[in-house]
């Protein structure tokens, strides 16, 4: 009887401490994570449609990186307040009703075209999400960050071509500026997921797929569709361009 209770206490005795060793191999964390990010993205735009006056015509390939802020709530290794400063290069390509102008002999016409642009438009963003994480599962932690982001468009270019019909023409632009009709900021619902590797330390690797769907539309008042009178001709007049840029981002990072 007591070698069999001598047995038992042993072997509790090696779960506590095991157990003990664990919870003190466990990482920890500081009030304050930052890490460093970079992430191919794919973007593309998602217009209104207006009756197929406009319509999406492909995906642009890009990159995203920057800063990333990580502030713990309560003291607790789960959850935390997540910003930081990001550069996301974005864009994609629009088939929309256009008015161009086309030499003819000697003078200028203006007249209606469709016109396909290939559109590069620059955020510096910051994002303002919640990072929720489980606890240690082996050396990786698995998250989900869901939030807003807000970008503050530092660049807008365009590459542009119109086809002209009577008689068939084209005319193209290239690196245009686009600056006067890109609305100056950009918000989007923020929802990404992935996992942290702890390589030793406090330095942990992240790798994340980002979800980003923006919420409002790109271009400004100025950018319209044409419409055609007796009185006036060809005119940018009429009902606005409306259109959302949403983009898929895979995030590599290091937590230091």
């Amino acid at each position: 009887m007591k070698k069999i209770a001598f047995t038992v206490m042993a072997g509790l005795l090696l779960i506590f401490q095991g157990h003990a060793q664990n919870e003190v191999a466990e990482q920890s964390f500081g009030n304050l994570r930052m890490a460093i990010s970079a992430a191919p993205v794919v973007s593309w735009f998602a217009p209104d449609g207006e009756a197929n006056r406009v319509q999406g015509d492909g995906a642009r390939f890009s990159i995203k990186y920057g800063l990333h802020m990580d502030f713990k709530i309560g003291g607790n290794d789960n959850y935390f307040l997540s910003t930081g400063l990001f550069m996301v290069n974005t864009g994609g390509t629009l088939d929309r009703d256009a008015a161009a102008s086309r030499l003819d002999g000697d003078q200028f016409l203006l007249e209606l075209t469709r016109r396909n642009v290939d559109y590069r438009i620059n955020y510096l963003t910051i994002p303002l999400n919640f990072k929720l994480m489980t606890n240690e599962v082996g050396y990786n932690r698995y998250f989900a960050r869901v939030g807003f982001d807000l970008g503050l468009a530092v660049n807008s270019r365009f590459d542009s071509e119109d086809a002209f019909s009577n008689p068939a023409a084209t005319v193209s632009r290239e690196n245009a500026s686009g600056e006067d009709f890109t609305r100056f900021y950009r918000t989007a619902l923020h929802i990404e997921g992935g996992f942290e590797y702890n390589i030793g330390g406090n330095t942990n690797l992240m790798v994340s797929l980002e979800w980003n769907n923006g919420l409002n539309n790109v271009f400004t008042r100025d950018k319209r569709f044409p419409t055609v009178s007796e009185e006036a001709g060809v005119r940018e007049t009429g009902d606005r361009v409306q259109s959302v840029i949403n983009y898929i981002a895979l995030n590599l990072g290091v937590y230091f």
